[in-house]
């Protein structure tokens, strides 16, 4: 729960501590003043330095934990309280932290989800629709309306590690590498949110036209992926089958600065490949952030795929929800149905 990119050294491992107890399922109250958890990250960038406008009131349970080690005790405590609804005060990394520790707590059975976009960067936020001011008293009102949005996160599993999994919703790899610390070039001169991937977006596209051999924008990442049954997802044949220029992989449906990525394609986990940084195709790029069919040479370089299930052998590091995660041997698949309060 960190405020800058942090680079994971494995995939962490989520089981409740042999001293924790399990908690017991979660009451429905009739009441106009709902029991809400909250676990807020005070790391966030709208978060430092200002105390939590939700302390003091009775509805209202706050866990601050300081350490990503500390979320699943702070999740057990609200859950064993009896929790109806929980919120994350923080960005998607927070996000990201919260469902990964949480799912040894709730497993699939989570409580109503609300998120409180404070970061500097809340893709989430974005495709719930979640205005600028959204906090916890318009949530609550937006609870009695009976607003909300089911999505299912990613769940990025170590096939050789047993309980090491991550769960988000934004992964990338390749150059989704590049333009993540690029982001936080933007970050530094305070821009954010839509706006900083905007600028990141034209960035790489213009590196990536007019740069050399060496430039990183251009760098491939060797990686080997397989759908379900075992077979090797497309590739267009411009250089080695085991070598891509980028990986995107989302469950969400709307994204910032208004790309559409996966054109047309159904929700669900949905996968976008650019097998090579050759200019003609990364020309095209806009193409594919603006949704449209691909012709020509960006057909055979660009694929769009939805899937149920994919493998993921990668050598390079990879990206989920904004900060880093080292190369292995995953398994990717969607994780459980999760209900979110929105306007």
């Amino acid at each position: 729960m960190h405020g800058t990119v942090h680079h994971f050294e494995r995939i962490p491992r989520v089981r409740l501590p042999e001293e924790a107890v399990r908690p017991v399922p979660r009451l429905s109250l009739a009441s106009d003043k709902p029991l809400i958890g909250v676990i807020r990250n005070p790391r966030s960038h709208r978060n430092q330095g200002r105390e939590s406008e939700l302390a003091g009131q009775p509805n209202v349970l706050i866990e601050t934990p300081s350490r990503r080690a500390d979320l699943i005790s702070a999740l057990v405590r609200l859950a064993q309280a009896g929790v109806e609804y929980l919120a994350v005060d923080g960005g998607d990394g927070t996000v990201r932290d919260v469902l990964t520790a949480g799912k040894p707590v709730f497993g699939d059975s989570w409580p109503e989800l609300i998120v409180l976009p404070k970061g500097k960067t809340n893709a989430l936020a974005v495709d719930l629709g979640l205005p600028s001011d959204w906090d916890l008293v318009r949530a609550v009102d937006s609870i009695r309306a009976g607003n909300r949005k089911i999505r299912r996160p990613l769940v990025i599993s170590d096939v050789t590690r047993k309980d090491a999994q991550v769960t988000g919703f934004v992964l990338g790899a390749g150059m989704f590498s590049t333009a993540t610390n690029a982001g936080q070039d933007a970050h530094r001169f305070g821009v954010f949110n839509s706006v900083a991937v905007g600028i990141t977006a034209v960035l790489g596209v213009v590196q990536s036209v007019f740069g050399g051999a060496r430039n990183p924008w251009r760098q491939c990442a060797r990686m080997r992926l397989r759908d379900s049954q075992g077979h090797e997802l497309p590739h267009g044949g411009a250089g080695p089958r085991d070598v891509r220029w980028l990986l995107f992989a989302s469950t969400i449906e709307r994204f910032p600065a208004g790309i559409r990525p996966f054109g047309d394609l159904a929700s669900g986990l949905r996968l976008v490949l650019v097998d090579t940084p050759r200019r003609t195709t990364v020309a095209r790029l806009p193409m594919l952030g603006a949704g449209k069919e691909l012709r020509g040479t960006a057909a055979r370089d660009m694929h769009r795929i939805a899937l149920d299930s994919l493998s993921l052998e990668i050598d390079d590091r990879f990206v989920l929800d904004g900060e880093f995660f080292p190369g292995g041997t995953y398994r990717v698949a969607q994780g459980p149905q999760l209900t979110f309060i929105v306007p």
